[in-house]
């Protein structure tokens, strides 16, 4: 298994199953956000983890008083998904007042549960040929420029 195909097996589908059993996918924005990329810089190989900024008001829930409070705009399209009848005014008021409801329930813990050592770990076993192929081939490339 290439190590981009054990990323989207072990963070980005866990996450995604995450956000459906937690029924954050109302508008489906978030969970149709959560992607990786892979870069390669300076002969370094990474892999970015991206969704809406939001995800991290969902992990931990949001305080009272503390950013990220959605715009009126995006709980209007939240309230009209979800087919709630509900004053968006009202809801922003309450977020800044109470915190969010994950805020008060300790959080969802989608991110954190997903995206952790065990996670590297599993990843790393999972592509551990393919690694050990691209050690071997920078071996092999700086023993042949270094004759």
């Amino acid at each position: 298994m290439t190590t981009g195909e054990a990323v989207q097996l072990v963070i980005i589908d866990k996450l995604k199953q995450l956000i459906i059993n937690n029924d954050m996918v109302a508008t489906r924005a978030l969970l149709n956000s959560v992607r990786y990329e892979e870069n390669v810089s300076l002969g370094q190989l990474s892999y970015d983890i991206i969704a809406l900024d939001y995800i991290v008001g969902l992990d931990e829930g949001v305080a009272p008083g503390e950013p990220p409070v959605p715009e009126v705009a995006e709980l209007e399209k939240w309230i009209a998904a979800k087919g709630l009848d509900l004053n968006p005014y009202a809801v922003r008021n309450s977020i800044i007042a109470n915190g969010t409801t994950w805020f008060r329930q300790g959080g969802s813990h989608i991110v954190t549960d997903t995206i952790n050592p065990e996670a590297f770990a599993q990843i790393i076993e999972l592509s551990q040929d393919e690694l050990q192929n691209k050690i071997k081939r920078e071996w092999q490339l700086l023993f042949k420029n270094n004759r």
